[in-house]
């Protein structure tokens, strides 16, 4: 008797519903802290500088490397989601969620406009567009290497 094939579309596994969350969770993190008025960013970004002065790193980073970061954590969180999914996720998702992260990092960056104290810039698109390939890239070839072996 033959078995029947794999549905088209099998439900998530409760893993793979948790890493999703997180990535919805940091999508909001950083949708706020790019739509906030200058003051409330500012004081973050103060107080995360000091925290890196305290780790030894010397100079206050400039607001573009906030970017890459916030996009760098939410690459890996997507690369984390894709992979729990399985066997059910193929390139062309990944490339599909680059596609989404690119596109949220210019839709925040376009909205600035409309918040007093903040500008768009290219430079901080670009953080984001960086950051989001940097996080799913590091995901993809942590992956990669740890399948070889």
């Amino acid at each position: 008797m033959n078995a029947a094939p794999p549905p088209a579309y099998a439900e998530p596994a409760p893993r793979a519903r948790l890493w999703w969350s997180f990535v919805g969770a940091w999508t909001c993190v950083v949708c706020t802290f790019s739509l906030s008025k200058g003051s409330v960013v500012g004081d973050w970004l103060r107080l995360m500088a000091s925290w890196l002065r305290r780790a030894g790193v010397r100079g206050a980073p400039h607001e573009t490397v906030y970017h890459l970061l916030g996009f760098v954590v939410l690459g890996v969180l997507v690369g984390v989601a894709l992979r729990t999914q399985g066997r059910l996720w193929s390139w062309s998702w990944w490339g599909g969620a680059c596609a989404c992260m690119f596109a949220l990092g210019g839709v925040v960056e376009g909205l600035q406009v409309f918040v007093p104290a903040r500008t768009v810039s290219w430079f901080d698109f670009g953080g984001n567009v960086l950051g989001a390939a940097l996080g799913l890239g590091a995901t993809t070839g942590v992956w990669a290497l740890r399948d070889r072996t």
